[in-house]
């Protein structure tokens, strides 16, 4: 696995299926993004953020984190 931690990077990606989204614990229905963007012919990779979309649009109804 390849960590890329900053944007722009120096690396040339091939062509990726990515599963983008706010990844604070993988229940099932994680699990099934995840697995989708495995399954298929490219290379996948995951981009999660570090805090809830709406903790920095709308803090006052973020919701709470599964996990910290």
């Amino acid at each position: 696995m390849e960590i890329i931690r900053t944007y722009p990077h120096n690396s040339k990606l091939p062509p990726l299926s990515t599963a983008i989204g706010f990844y604070d614990g993988l229940h099932l229905a994680h699990q099934q993004v995840i697995n989708s963007a495995v399954r298929s012919s490219y290379k996948s990779a995951v981009i999660t953020f570090m805090n809830h979309p709406l903790s920095i649009i709308a803090p006052e109804i973020a919701p709470k984190l599964i996990v910290r």
